[in-house]
């Protein structure tokens, strides 16, 4: 439960955990101020965090272990479950319901692929809980199999649900809004439709229920249509042109997009087959085949980010920081439900022809049939019949599920996050030997002084682990003056006293020394210079060490 991710941004997540529990405030403005610099805070979705910070306050959990009992009850239980409710808002078919639960933990795009790149808990939060907002579209643009949950429900659910994930994560309600353009334009085309065949109609007068005019609807749809650029553009963060920009094959994008799998990894054709077939079965039946047009969406959003100029890349996905794994991770909150929707349509018509039994709803009435109608079932013993359902069911889960799960980019992902969170003698954020140095903080350092660290180097975690405060909270930060010069100029101690004034200042009497390897292979010696060589000019010396990793106390000033 301890262990932590050795990627780039949990050095921010891991701090902003801790920061929200020692000052119990989780309001979004707030954590921002985490890394300010004594500057006003910036918003910063942090759903994720206060409910790591309410079990490190409530339990006295530690803050890794608190980040991966949230990790486990998102991936474990908000996903599938939030899955099961989008399929249930689409159909009745119970075999459908089996297989999407099945498939939830099947695709290495999520929510592995979140786990192991970034990493993005907030993006694994939000986008756990957009299948869910999409069920509560659906049924409060049409109404679902069930109606148990009304339109006015629905509307009112989605509202709050639209609050959450937004402050889950910005661009995971963007994300929500993209799949579900195409069901919007579907409820507008069907109104449209049912208002000119009534209008040509010379039937009866509709019951009083149905009389109500699709107009105001259809109009409000629209204005929801219209906003859309709006959103898009307001929610899209500030965007910087790189220096150079990856561009792949539009074919290699494709087979990336259906197979579920990001860049780099390998290609399932058995993936890009259910896929294909699944959408090619939706079509046939007419039966939401608006999610085939949500998964064209996400693939022409990823063939942006993975093959276009930049100029096209960031209009249309800048909102996900034109970055394909954010857009990866999309594709199976579409595709588990269109492959669950068509096999569970397969297996039900396998069973219908088996034991010449069809569900209530499946007939259509033929020409002078009452509306309703239903020709005599066949007698058949019901423990047989129910046998045969659960086998069918089974079996279809097993066929789907294993060919899936046993996929090479699975194979692939689940590596590499084993290998992520593992803390070795030479992993990229923090060392074992560094590790054990950063526990041993608190055994030297008073509670009110300012470690100096260098983030690069993985000091930053001293706070998260220890509660230390620390003078750089993430790599990607805006420091005060005093730090600053101090980052810069420390190991100068003993020749300039301006050193020792900031020193005093901020209380940087301890310093933590891993080394000069960085993440990611730089190097942050014109920023960082001044923690280098300690010892060697006489300005500090070590208190413990383990390894190369060491702490030291400034001794030249006093």
């Amino acid at each position: 439960m301890e262990h932590f991710s050795q990627a780039f941004d949990n050095t921010f997540h891991l701090n902003a955990v801790r920061y929200i529990a020692d000052h119990g405030n989780a309001s979004p403005l707030f954590v921002g101020t985490l890394n300010a610099g004594g500057s006003p805070g910036f918003f910063y979705p942090s759903v994720w965090h206060s409910l790591g910070a309410i079990l490190v306050t409530t339990t006295g959990i530690s803050v890794p272990a608190a980040t991966n009992v949230v990790t486990f009850c998102t991936t474990a239980l908000v996903w599938p479950i939030s899955i099961m409710f989008l399929i249930r808002s689409l159909t009745r078919n119970r075999y459908s319901w089996l297989v999407a639960g099945a498939l939830s933990g099947a695709f290495v795009v999520f929510p592995v692929l979140l786990q192991t790149y970034g990493i993005l808990y907030p993006n694994l939060l939000g986008n756990a809980a957009v299948p869910a907002g999409l069920g509560l579209v659906v049924w409060a643009l049409r109404g679902g199999p069930d109606s148990r949950l009304l339109r006015p429900q629905a509307l009112t659910l989605g509202a709050i649900a639209g609050i959450g994930i937004s402050l889950s994560h910005p661009n995971a309600i963007v994300s929500l809004i993209a799949v579900a353009v195409p069901a919007t334009i579907a409820r507008i085309t069907s109104l449209v439709a049912g208002m000119l065949k009534s209008t040509g109609s010379r039937s009866l007068p509709a019951a009083p229920e149905r009389r109500r005019h699709p107009i105001p609807e259809i109009l409000l749809l629209l204005v929801c249509l219209a906003a859309v650029s709006v959103v898009w553009t307001m929610l899209r963060p500030k965007t910087f042109q790189p220096e150079t920009i990856k561009q792949i094959p539009v074919s290699g994008s494709v087979l990336d997009a259906l197979s579920l799998a990001p860049s780099g990894y390998s290609i399932s054709w058995v993936i890009v087959g259910f896929i294909v077939v699944s959408a090619a079965v939706l079509l046939y039946l007419r039966r939401h085949a608006w999610m085939v047009f949500a998964y064209a969406i996400l693939v022409v959003l990823y063939i942006a980010v993975e093959s276009m100029p930049w100029e096209w890349r960031d209009a249309l996905t800048g909102v996900w920081y034109n970055d394909p794994y954010r857009l990866t991770a999309l594709f199976p909150v579409i595709g588990i439900p269109m492959i669950a929707i068509a096999v569970g349509w397969a297996v039900q018509e396998l069973y219908a022809s088996i034991s010449g039994w069809r569900a209530v709803g499946v007939h259509r009435p033929l020409e002078g049939e009452a509306e309703g109608w239903m020709p005599p079932r066949p007698k058949a013993r019901p423990a047989l019949a129910q046998t045969a359902k659960i086998v069918l069911g089974l079996v279809a889960v097993v066929a789907v599920s294993v060919p899936i799960f046993a996929a090479d980019s699975m194979k692939e992902g689940r590596a590499l996050a084993h290998e992520r969170f593992e803390t070795t003698p030479s992993s990229e954020l923090v060392t074992s030997d560094e590790l054990d140095v950063l526990h041993h903080v608190p055994d030297y350092v008073p509670r009110d002084d300012t470690l100096m660290v260098n983030p690069w180097t993985g000091g930053s975690l001293a706070y998260a682990l220890t509660g230390q405060k620390v003078s750089s909270y993430h790599l990607l930060e805006t420091r005060t003056p005093e730090i600053d010069r101090l980052d810069k100029t420390l190991n100068t101690a003993l020749a300039d006293p301006n050193v020792c004034q900031d020193v005093q200042h901020v209380r940087g009497y301890y310093v933590l020394d891993f080394g000069t390897r960085e993440m990611n292979g730089v190097n942050h010696a014109s920023v960082y210079g001044g923690l280098r060589g300690l010892e060697q000019t006489g300005v500090a010396q070590t208190v413990y060490q383990t390894g190369n990793a060491r702490l030291l106390e400034v001794t030249a000033c006093g």
